[in-house]
C-alpha cells in the first residue's frame, strides 16, 4: 500500500497574463486594468481552500446548490447503473440539461466552468464524497475558485481571486475569510488587503468592486522589520501573515520585511521531495510582534508533536486514529493527515515511558 502525507505538488509555474497589457508602472500612483483568465487560478493554493471554506453538499432529494458568483447554482445528483453523476446548471438558465450532467471521478475532483448572470467563472470541486442508501444520492466536498482577475503592475502579474465566491472583490480589513490575491509567479494566494509587496515596492491598493481595475499607490519610507522561520532548507513553499490591514508571505516577503505590526497565521505549506504539506493555526498559535528595524523570527515550525486523546480500559491503552494531529512548536496544525487504516499517513509510534525508561514502543494498531 502507497502512502502520501500529502498531495501531490505540481511543477512550479510562471504566472503569464495573455493578453494584458505588459506596460511597466513607473508613476508612483496609477490604476492597472484587470481582464478575466479562466484557469489563471488553476495551480494555486488559496486561503478558502487551505482552510476548508465553500464546503458543500447536495443531492437527489435536496433543492441545495453550490454558491458561485454570488448566487445558488442549481445542482443535483444521480446513479446511473455504476456510476454517480452530478449535474451543475452550467449555463445559468436555472435547470440542469443533459449535457450538464458528468460522472464524479474517483479522484474525487471535478473541474466546471459556466456563467452566473454575466459573470463567467471557473472553478474546481474536491475531496468530493457520495453515498446512496438505494433511494437517494448524496454527494458532498469543496468548491474552490480557479478563475481570477488578471492585470499587470510594472512587470509582476497580479491577479485577484473571488475565493469566498460571493460574486464581488472586497478587502477584508481584519481576520480570516474574503477573496484573494496571487503575485508574480507565487502559487500561494494571500487574504486580499489593503497593503501588498508587488514586486520589491510596498503598495496601497485599492480594488474595484467587480475586480475590473486596481488603484495603487507606492509606499515609501515605510518602517519594516525582517522576518525569519526556521524550517529547513528549501522545505518552505509559503507562511502567510495578517495584519490590521496587510497580508505578506513570509517566504516572498520575509528577507525584504514587513511593516510593524501585530500579524495573526492564515496558512503555510511545507514540502518535501514530490509532497507538500499543509498548517493553519491552531487555538493556541500565537500573535506575533513585528518589530521594525529588527529580525524578527517566529515561533513556529519544529519541535513538532503528535496530539491525541488516549484511554485505558481493560489494562490496555487506545486512541482513536481519527483524534491524532500533528502539532508545531507555535500550536500550528499540519494536515490533514489521515492515520485510519487505509488512510494517507503511516500508524504512528507509540511509546510508553515508565520515569524515563522505555516500557513500550510500537507502531500503533488498529483495533
Amino acid at each position: 500500500m502507497r502512502y502520501l502525507t500529502i498531495a501531490v505538488l505540481v511543477s512550479t509555474m510562471l504566472l503569464t497574463v495573455s493578453g494584458v497589457g505588459a506596460k511597466t508602472a513607473t508613476e508612483p500612483t496609477g490604476t492597472i486594468a484587470l481582464k478575466y483568465d479562466a484557469r489563471g487560478a488553476s495551480r494555486a493554493q488559496t486561503p478558502a481552500l487551505v482552510s476548508g471554506y465553500n464546503r458543500f453538499s447536495v443531492g437527489s432529494s435536496s433543492s441545495m446548490g453550490i454558491k458561485v458568483a454570488g448566487k445558488s447554482v442549481k445542482t443535483s445528483a444521480r446513479v446511473v447503473g455504476k456510476k454517480f453523476l452530478l449535474g451543475f446548471d452550467r449555463n445559468g438558465d436555472g435547470t440542469i440539461s443533459k449535457t450538464e450532467w458528468a460522472t464524479i471521478p474517483s479522484s474525487g475532483t471535478m473541474l466546471i466552468s459556466g456563467k452566473s448572470g454575466d459573470q463567467s467563472y471557473a472553478i474546481r470541486l474536491v475531496g468530493m464524497r457520495v453515498s446512496y442508501n438505494k433511494k437517494t444520492v448524496s454527494c458532498w466536498g469543496q468548491a474552490t475558485i480557479l478563475s481570477s482577475m488578471a492585470g499587470m503592475l510594472g512587470r509582476t502579474p497580479v491577479r485577484i481571486l473571488d475565493d469566498n465566491m460571493d460574486g464581488a472583490f472586497s478587502q477584508k480589513p481584519s481576520g480570516f475569510g474574503g477573496d484573494a490575491i496571487l503575485i508574480g509567479s507565487s502559487r500561494s494566494a494571500i487574504p486580499l488587503r489593503g497593503v501588498h509587496r508587488i514586486g520589491k515596492d510596498l503598495y496601497r491598493l485599492k480594488v474595484a468592486s467587480d475586480g475590473t481595475s486596481i488603484d495603487y499607490e507606492r509606499l515609501s519610507d515605510t518602517a519594516v522589520g525582517q522576518v525569519k522561520a526556521k524550517f529547513p532548507a528549501n522545505s518552505l513553499k509559503s507562511l502567510v501573515l495578517i495584519g490590521s490591514d496587510c497580508a505578506f508571505d513570509v517566504k516572498t516577503d520575509g528577507d525584504l520585511g514587513i511593516p510593524a505590526g501585530t500579524y495573526k497565521l492564515a496558512y503555510g505549506l511545507v514540502s518535501r521531495s514530490a509532497t507538500t504539506l499543509k498548517f493553519r493555526p491552531g487555538m493556541s498559535t500565537p500573535k506575533y510582534e513585528i518589530q521594525d528595524g529588527m529580525i524578527n523570527t517566529l515561533r513556529i515550525g519544529a519541535p513538532v508533536r503528535l496530539d491525541f486523546a488516549a484511554s485505558y480500559r481493560a489494562g490496555k491503552v487506545g486512541l482513536s486514529a481519527n483524534a491524532v494531529s500533528v502539532v508545531g512548536s507555535g500550536s500550528e496544525i499540519y494536515g490533514p493527515l489521515d492515520f485510519t487504516r487505509g488512510g494517507d499517513a503511516r500508524p504512528p509510534t507509540v511509546t510508553m515511558l515508565s520515569g524515563r525508561r522505555v516500557a513500550s514502543s510500537t507502531s500503533m494498531k488498529y483495533g
